[in-house]
């Protein structure tokens, strides 16, 4: 390998010389891999940026619009175990008195002990649970065949199950897969199966659908019919159990269902009904019919005689007309109301004053297929009481077997809210009992359960928290990119230069900040038909005009949450609970902001 020494004969250190050479010609690659990697520190930046602000956006999102949760409610049961509420935004806030009374079971039947390897005979018969029927073709064999067949043709509305019992014996089980009295098990077809296998003893009876009307008082309004009532000057009065009413004197009143029924073919209302004649009053004395008022005389004016000035004056009483009576002493009527046509349907069922007992109305004749909304009772004097309403409807039989062994009863659920009677088919999801809460009855209780609904500012104030950290992460990092060293004397910018943020002086980034700034503490209007504005940078000025929610949350993000004392939480907490409409219109704001940086 050979050996070099430069400068050993110009006595020059060209070694030396040359890399100094080669640093000079190097020096543009060196700025250039210094702005290589400027650039890359900023696009990473520039990266971290973008997702402090999606943060931004996103938390600021949840702030409007159906992602708000300032009308959102939580609802606490006074017993979790037997009754589960679920609010939604909908909901009121308040009390509810909620009592289970029975949980909805499904049908449950079984067959008689068989032995295991006893042959059956093939038949064919139909089986059908909630509407839904299926036709059973068995071709014979033992209980387990019968059972695979089952599950091969009706396995979407019955489960079935073989338990073994003493001495080689089995039992088919048949359970109804819908809860309530809709999912009855129903059998009909050939019988010798059936009763080979003791599933059914014989035809069944008829028996009614029965639908209970529990009055409550706050649930009567005024007549709105086409009958002209005069003033009502009569009262109601309802018994504590809310099974009877009784109207005294002149009153006209519609009672609310608290949900529509469906009118089946030969629907029957039932009422007890018992009238009472109005007590006499004692008859006021006799007047005179006529009066005689003033003497004859004579008067004589100038000379002028004048006989019977002041003539006597026969004055005759007007008759009192006898009170016209009503062309019906009491009655009840029904309403249906067609939402969609904005159609209101009436009959009025007049009812003698000497009956006394159950009235049946034909609602299946007179309201075929609709949906009644409201029941009518009325009386035009005297006292009319009103008791044990109910809807009933025939259950078709026609055809059907009766179940031999039953383990369950069908069932339907059963429930008092505030009082008020309700029966429903399931236990799980009943959403349409009280507005805005879904029910979940998980068992029975042995008195009203309180249900506290209440607005829920835990999670208003959580979203707000969420969108005060981002902004504030977006503050903080805004600043550490474009903060600017100070310099004590001229010169020093290029020794604090490896001090200043990567954006400092980039005029986008201070725009993009500015207009931030300019959204979150501009103007915006108080409400959608207003043109008066209020400032959101102004918190705590007037709480008169009832803005919660831009009271303190700009004071908010200037002060963090965590250097707040439990009593300032409590009052910002307590403030979101009632959000105005300004507040909406302040967020819509936001959003505008995010779709037009």
């Amino acid at each position: 390998m050979p050996v070099t020494m430069g400068g050993m004969a110009s006595g020059m250190d060209t070694d030396n010389i040359i890399k100094k050479l080669v640093e000079v010609e190097a020096r543009p690659i060196y700025q250039w891999q210094a702005e290589k990697e400027n650039y890359s520190q900023r696009k990473e930046a520039l990266g971290k940026l973008g997702s402090v602000l999606a943060k931004v956006s996103d938390t600021a999102k949840d702030l409007y619009g159906f992602r708000a949760a300032y009308n959102d409610k939580k609802a606490v049961s006074g017993d979790p175990g037997a009754l589960e509420v679920i609010p939604n935004r909908f909901a009121q806030p308040g009390e509810r008195a909620i009592q289970v009374e029975e949980i909805a079971a499904a049908h449950k039947i079984t067959t008689d002990p068989i032995a295991g390897d006893q042959k059956l005979s093939p038949g064919k018969f139909r089986i059908e649970v909630g509407g839904v029927s299926h036709s059973i073709k068995f071709r014979g064999g033992v209980l387990k065949a019968l059972q695979e067949q089952l599950d091969a043709d009706a396995q979407d509305i019955i489960s079935t199950s073989i338990v073994n019992t003493a001495e080689n014996r089995q039992v088919l089980t048949l359970e109804s897969k819908v809860t309530g009295k809709k999912g009855e098990i129903k059998l009909s077809g050939e019988r010798d199966i059936l009763y080979e296998s003791g599933l059914v003893k014989g035809a069944k009876e008829g028996d009614n659908e029965k639908v209970a009307l529990v009055f409550d008082g706050r649930y009567f309004v005024p007549y709105a019919g086409d009958v002209k009532v005069p003033q009502n000057t009569g009262n109601l009065d309802l018994d504590k159990d809310g099974k009877s009413i009784r109207l005294t004197g002149l009153l006209w009143r519609e009672y609310v269902l608290p949900a529509e029924l469906m009118v089946k073919k030969n629907s029957t209302l039932e009422v007890s009904v018992e009238y009472a004649l109005p007590e006499e009053k004692e008859k006021d004395e006799a007047l005179p019919f006529k009066l005689e008022v003033g003497p004859e005389e004579k008067t004589i004016i100038k000379g002028i005689e004048l006989q019977g000035y002041n003539v006597s004056r026969i004055r005759p009483l007007e008759k009192k007309e006898p009170k016209k009576q009503a062309a019906d002493i009491l009655g009840v009527g029904v309403v249906s109301v067609d939402a969609q046509k904005n159609a209101r349907t009436e009959k009025l069922y007049p009812i003698d004053k000497k009956f006394k007992g159950k009235m049946e109305i034909p609602l299946g004749r007179d309201f075929p297929d609709m949906k009644i909304a409201k029941v009518i009772f009325y009386c035009n004097e005297g006292d009319a009481k009103f008791a044990d309403a109910s809807v009933l409807t025939p259950i078709d039989t026609t055809g059907l077997l009766d179940p031999k062994n039953v383990i369950a009863k069908p069932a339907d659920a059963k429930l008092k809210v505030d009082g008020i009677e309700i029966t429903r088919d399931k236990n799980d999801g009943l959403n349409d009992v009280v507005k805005g809460l879904t029910l979940n009855l998980k068992g029975k209780t042995d008195k009203p359960v309180i249900v506290k609904i209440e607005h829920d500012a835990d999670k208003a104030v959580q979203k707000v928290r969420q969108f005060v950290e981002a902004y504030n992460a977006y503050i903080d990092y805004n600043r550490q990119i474009t903060k600017a060293a100070k310099g004590e004397k001229a010169g020093d910018y290029l020794k604090n230069k490896d001090k200043n943020g990567l954006f400092v002086g980039d005029m986008t980034v201070l725009r993009l900040e500015n207009s931030l700034r300019a959204t979150v503490n501009g103007a915006y209007p108080r409400s959608p038909s207003s043109s008066s504005r209020r400032w959101a940078c102004r918190p705590g000025r007037s709480t008169r005009r009832g803005i919660p929610f831009a009271r303190e949350s700009w004071w908010w993000m200037k002060a963090r949450w965590r250097q707040r004392s439990a009593s300032a939480r409590r009052r910002w907490r307590n403030s979101l609970a009632p959000i105005p409409t300004a507040t909406t219109a302040l967020t819509t704001a936001w959003a505008t902001w995010w779709r037009t940086c």
